[in-house]
């Protein structure tokens, strides 16, 4: 096993120089001076340690013990069966534990929910077992004003359907560690927690909830702020962009203010896409809001999967929405006839699909036009309830239903297991769409297939992908044709944002419930 902490200058992007951060908080301070301590006694055990030879796998090479994680945490990740780590959390974890801001990227399926989790419960494990200790000897127990009123961690993300998948995943690692979790989603008018009712170590929660007490920025009491020493946003991209984003800069210019009274709160910032365009970017605010900023990648992000087939099925320029249905339902008909030949296990895989539409309205015509010929279906959208949707998403997950109809509220951050088939009825306003709806299938090194249907309306935007295919089968990269695609087909997206605004919402986006 190489030794990764020494090796992680190489295999992160930062800026060359870097300007002194202010001092850290002191339970920080400790788990930096450990990590650096536990850093020159690994030793190597494998021979060369570069990026090109890690991104061939996911998690068979890279013990979590050899992270130098709590014991108890590397015991609980096994009993859930994780064992070793993928790149993004071979990089991610040392990275996040040295109390940095960290921007996080890689692509779909690689692993990024833990990439986080994993160095905020190691944190917080070891905070509670010096409080402990602390109570024990002195009776003083810590600060638990902030215990009891304000979490220690806050994750965010875009809505309730990954608030859900995220506290899963939290709740079964951290429980047994006797870390606290809990999620909200949605407005509160006041503080939901008290010392009746304790506020969790780790908060996760939609920016509409945590928005509510910022105040646009201006709040004057910043004791919440303050509080928090770790703030993850997951689908950051997302989050930074259309009605999601006022939100969000007020959370983080209330954060920037708690830091300049205190030890600054860190950041880390998620995402399996960075469009980089221009000045306005995604990434170019995040260069400006955080300069300082570790950047932890994969050489995969913003490429094509690799066990990713894609076929492309254009629809003549004269075809009806009715001609279109039916060509999707001879499709899967096709589908399930060759799962009903497989059989047994196997089957699985064949026939779990998700099948992609830009709007509500053409996400009910799939589904009912499949129902209509006996094909069972769940649909997940914005026009159904967070609970319905929630358990819709269940159902497909545990596989009572193996075809799930949706819009672009089911394409980001969602981990369900044995995705094999990705159907793209409309096809996907923008590259970046397309590569979160794709990534759903050929997760974690697995083979997937993707079904996408285009009109004329697309031609130029599947023209480019089409290429950058080509150039990768022949390179193994697209050399940056995916990236320099991602601001195409602006006109079909502004036409997408102008039917949410008058009620044919696109799942998603601004206009999706929290």
């Amino acid at each position: 096993m190489p030794d990764l902490l020494s090796n992680l200058e190489q295999l992160v992007e930062s800026r060359e120089a870097k300007r002194p951060r202010p001092p850290a908080r002191e339970g920080r301070q400790k788990v930096n001076q450990q990590i650096q301590s536990q850093g020159e006694s690994i030793t190597g055990q494998a021979g060369s340690f570069d990026e090109t030879s890690l991104d061939a796998f996911y998690g068979e090479y890279v013990p979590f013990s050899s992270l130098r994680l709590h014991p108890s945490l590397v015991q609980q990740l096994s009993q859930t069966g994780k064992d070793t780590a993928t790149l993004i959390q071979a990089l991610g974890i040392p990275s996040i534990l040295t109390g940095d801001d960290v921007i996080v990227g890689a692509e779909t399926g690689s692993g990024k929910t833990l990439a986080y989790l994993v160095p905020l419960l190691d944190r917080l494990l070891r905070e509670n077992e010096r409080e402990g200790e602390a109570e024990a000897s002195d009776g003083s127990g810590g600060n638990t004003d902030r215990s009891r009123m304000y979490p220690r961690a806050v994750v965010m993300v875009p809505n309730r359907e990954l608030c859900d998948q995220v506290y899963r995943w939290a709740q079964e690692l951290a429980r047994p560690l006797g870390v606290t979790t809990e999620m909200v989603w949605g407005g509160y008018e006041s503080w939901p927690f008290t010392p009746a009712q304790p506020a969790p170590d780790v908060l996760i929660c939609t920016p509409l909830f945590l928005g509510r007490f910022t105040k646009g920025g201006c709040v004057k009491d910043i004791s919440l702020f303050q509080s928090v020493d770790t703030l993850v946003v997951d689908e950051a991209d997302l989050l930074l962009d259309g009605g999601y984003k006022k939100d969000l800069e007020a959370v983080l210019t209330v954060f920037r203010r708690s830091g300049r009274q205190g030890a600054p709160t860190q950041h880390i910032m998620v995402a399996a896409t960075l469009p980089n365009r221009g000045s306005g970017s995604v990434d170019a605010f995040l260069e400006r809001r955080f300069p300082e900023a570790l950047r932890v990648r994969n050489s995969l992000m913003h490429q094509h999967l690799p066990g990713m087939q894609q076929d492309f099925i254009p629809i003549g320029y004269d075809a009806s929405t009715r001609d279109r249905l039916n060509m999707l339902v001879d499709k899967v008909t096709e589908m399930q006839r060759d799962r009903a030949s497989r059989g047994g296990e196997e089957a699985v895989d064949v026939g779990k699909t998700i099948i992609f539409a830009n709007t509500v309205n053409s996400a009910k015509a799939v589904a009912n036009a499949l129902f209509d010929v006996g094909i069972p279906v769940v649909p997940c959208h914005a026009d159904l309830r967070a609970a319905e949707r929630i358990s819709n998403l269940d159902a497909f997950r545990r596989g009572i239903s193996s075809i799930l109809v949706c819009t672009d509220l089911a394409a980001r951050g969602l981990d369900i297991p044995r995705i094999a088939t990705v159907i793209q009825f409309d096809f996907a306003p923008n590259v970046v769409a397309h590569l979160h709806r794709v990534g759903r299938a050929a997760r974690a090194g697995r083979a997937g297939h993707a079904i996408n249907f285009y009109g004329k309306d697309s031609e130029d935007l599947v023209s480019m992908i089409q290429e950058s295919l080509k150039v990768a089968e022949e390179r193994g990269s697209d050399g940056g044709l995916l990236e320099q695609a991602f601001s195409r087909n602006r006109s079909l997206r502004k036409k997408l944002r102008k039917q949410e605004r008058s009620g044919q919402d696109t799942a998603g986006r601004a206009t999706v419930p929290s």
